[in-house]
């Protein structure tokens, strides 16, 4: 299992594709992924599995041009 772990945000960040990429990539609900969001933004960490993704470096590669601090574990 692969997880993609999440350690913050850079400036510039986008709060709107953060949470839509939350949906897209591991199939939260708007609510869930918004509350993923605000949870890098208040500085949590957190990981989360992508061990269904086809191809988890195009999610991490996603992440990281909003502005996310992430790597895969």
């Amino acid at each position: 299992m692969i997880r993609m772990v999440f350690d913050g945000w850079e400036d510039g960040f986008s709060k709107m594709s953060s949470t839509k990429l939350f949906q897209e990539y591991f199939g939260l609900g708007l609510k869930q992924a918004k509350g993923k969001t605000d949870d890098l933004l208040d500085g949590k960490s957190f990981g989360l599995s992508v061990e269904y993704l086809e191809d988890p470096r195009s999610a991490l590669n996603a992440f990281l041009q909003i502005g996310a601090l992430c790597h895969l574990e």
